[in-house]
């Protein structure tokens, strides 16, 4: 019997003989429906770090997509019982979404590598500095629908109508011209995109009037994109090339801004080798998705060198 256990320890070591099965998620969320979901999932636990990785079936607005980031950190800094957290690092996922890599601590006095290693930047992607958020001061923010009044509540369920394109919610033009947009943003890739076109258009006539609305450059970007798509399938080639440069014709979004431009259209152009026309556009969303200006140049020398670029998630934003 001996000799038959050292002979099994040989062909599978004890570690894997004993091994634990992997512990499950720490921290798992979604945020959005069947149309627009995003998803994190807590990979990692370490003494002051974890690894989480974001990833989407189609991205929401930047801002609440970063919300919904930031309440997975807020909630394993809350778990961990510490009263700081930080983004240490961030990268693209193979496949689409984001890691992060989040670090936490009791003390925002101590420099980022002091704490947690050499390895992560004192700075972000964009340059500026890595900052400490305080648990408590969050819970302000992540905890707020518990001391919504009952008037509050009612806005919020209204607005969250208005998200799901349900036009007939609107109360006045505004709030007609954000449900118009959603409606749109959960079809911009139906099997016939003519079944948009009039709400696109609609849109379109709207706009002037409602400059101040939420994300106003998304939705120039979309009924933009929409119509010079339906144009292209149509055979309009210059209504298409008109309509991708009139996509770019806004100050940007907070979507824009920071995810950076959708560029479907483009690549569609790309195809029917339409490329003045897609290098003008690069140039046009540099002033609003300049901390990106290292990708616009490389789809820029990949258009010029008579390639089609890998524009990865910005087929989806």
């Amino acid at each position: 019997m001996k000799s038959l256990f050292l002979l099994l320890a040989l062909i599978f070591p004890l570690t894997e003989l004993y091994a634990e099965p992997p512990p499950s998620p720490l921290v798992e969320l979604d945020y959005g429906d069947t149309n627009c979901m995003m998803h994190i999932v807590e990979l990692e636990r370490n003494t002051n770090t974890s690894l989480l990785r974001f990833t989407y079936k189609k991205m929401g607005p930047s801002v609440g997509s970063s919300l919904f980031t930031g309440s997975a950190f807020y909630k394993i800094a809350k778990n961990r019982g510490v009263k700081y957290y930080t983004v240490l690092k961030e990268w693209e996922a193979p496949g689409g979404g984001y890691y992060y890599v989040g670090g936490f601590s009791d003390d925002n006095t101590i420099g980022i590598q002091e704490q947690f290693g050499n390895e992560y930047s004192p700075t972000n992607r964009a340059g500026k500095p890595r900052v400490f958020l305080s648990v408590s001061k969050m819970s302000h923010l992540f905890e707020w629908s518990a001391n919504l009044t009952d008037s509050e509540r009612e806005a919020e369920e209204h607005m969250g109508i208005l998200h799901q394109g349900n036009v007939n919610a609107a109360t006045n033009e505004m709030e007609r011209f954000v449900a118009l947009w959603w409606s749109i943003r959960r079809a911009k890739r139906p099997i016939n995109l003519s079944d948009v076109r009039e709400t696109a258009k609609e849109l379109e006539r709207m706009a002037p009037q409602c400059k101040g609305a939420p994300s106003y450059g998304s939705v120039v970007q979309d009924f933009n994109q929409i119509l010079g798509r339906i144009a292209l399938a149509e055979g309009n080639v210059d209504e298409a090339k008109k309509r991708l440069l009139a996509s770019a014709y806004s100050d940007g979004s907070p979507t824009m801004n920071s995810f950076g431009p959708n560029m479907t259209l483009a690549k569609e152009l790309l195809l029917k080798r339409e490329r003045e026309v897609v290098l003008q556009y690069f140039d046009l969303c540099r002033k609003f998705w300049g901390r990106h200006s290292d990708k616009l140049d490389l789809w820029t020398e990949d258009v010029k060198s008579n390639r089609i670029p890998k524009f990865g998630a910005n087929l989806k934003y």
